[in-house]
């Protein structure tokens, strides 16, 4: 389960039953991977960018180990709706050769029966098995994706952010067979989406000392800040400027001139050449740019104690986002009441 913010006026407060609980990251680790699963997504080229824009790509499943690792974690997930995920498996249009993200063959087979066909040049793994099955590029679906060393995201207080980097376009992708242009966000509603798509939403800025977390980081990266800088989450609702999480604007960071009413999204961006002076100004939703995702933390409701499982005849299973109730051996129903 994932911390709420506890009301339009609290700001950063998370509810009482949160304060306690221990900071979790959104990425699981396998060996010297990280992942990040989504609930959902869009298209599959939108997906592979939205992991690339991070410094990921979708992921490779190179080797059995790696496989049973990600068929356990979906089956963590059994609560989710989601049906399947898009993987970084594609097939080449000169040779028909299926390869990963990372460039290595395919040599582990866990097609699903009468798959793939001849017409499919990427694909996805059901949670149903952990099977393959060929899917087509403009397929909509949840994704993976896998980080080479730690998860891209940093903390501060009950929340995660990450960054996307505009100089990671530059770098030539791994996949042979991938698209070659360079995106790294799209316009405001795009980016939204991408942040929503990781569990989180365009970063909400409700206090200075958030502002000054997210300014300090800016200025670690700020050999590779974008021209345009970074879509945040503070948006105009009927002539109000509001932030993602409902919270109305309360801290004053606007540029010259600003906002000058180019539109009802906005972006942080530098307003000095060498990037010490951060600024907020709005812009059309039209504008390209990077962005900044705030995923809030996840809950363990059993250690915490925070459940609605029967205490005596129930056990409580954490799972991503949630948490199960299951009759211990001997008792039938449906967690919360066993008999």
């Amino acid at each position: 389960m994932n911390g709420a913010k506890s009301g339009p006026q609290s700001g950063k407060i998370f509810t009482a039953l949160s304060i306690h609980c221990t900071l979790k990251s959104p990425c699981t680790h396998f060996k010297k991977s990280s992942y990040i699963f989504t609930k959902w997504g869009r298209r599959y080229w939108e997906n592979s960018d939205v992991c690339f824009s991070h410094g990921g790509d979708l992921v490779s499943i190179e080797t059995d180990e790696e496989w049973n690792f990600i068929k356990g974690e979906i089956q963590k997930r059994n609560s989710w709706n989601t049906t399947a995920w898009h993987i970084g498996l594609c097939k080449g249009y000169s040779d028909g050769n299926w390869t990963w993200s990372s460039g290595a063959r395919l040599n582990i087979s866990k097609w699903r029966n009468s798959e793939p066909n001849g017409s499919d040049y990427r694909a996805e793994i059901s949670k149903n098995g952990g099977l393959f099955k060929g899917i087509s590029s403009h397929d909509e679906n949840a994704f993976i994706c896998e980080f080479p060393e730690e998860c891209p995201s940093v903390s501060f207080e009950n929340s995660w952010y990450t960054f996307t980097a505009c100089d990671r376009c530059w770098r030539k992708r791994r996949h042979p067979y991938s698209l070659w242009y360079c995106s790294w966000g799209w316009d405001w509603g795009w980016n939204r989406a991408a942040c929503q798509s990781l569990g989180g939403d365009l970063v909400s800025i409700e206090t200075e000392e958030e502002w000054n977390f997210i300014t300090d980081e800016i200025q670690r990266r700020n050999a590779s800040i974008p021209k345009n800088g970074w879509s945040i989450g503070l948006m105009k609702k009927a002539g109000n400027w509001t932030w993602m999480c409902g919270t109305p604007l309360t801290i004053s960071k606007w540029g010259d001139g600003q906002p000058s009413g180019d539109g009802n999204g906005t972006h942080i961006y530098k307003a000095s050449s060498n990037g010490t002076r951060i600024v907020i100004g709005d812009c059309s939703e039209d504008l390209y740019s990077d962005y900044i995702c705030e995923i809030p933390r996840d809950i363990d409701e059993c250690s915490q104690n925070i459940h609605n499982c029967s205490n005596i005849t129930a056990t409580c299973s954490n799972t991503v986002g949630a948490f199960r109730c299951i009759c211990k051996p001997g008792f039938n129903g449906d967690g919360h009441n066993c008999t």
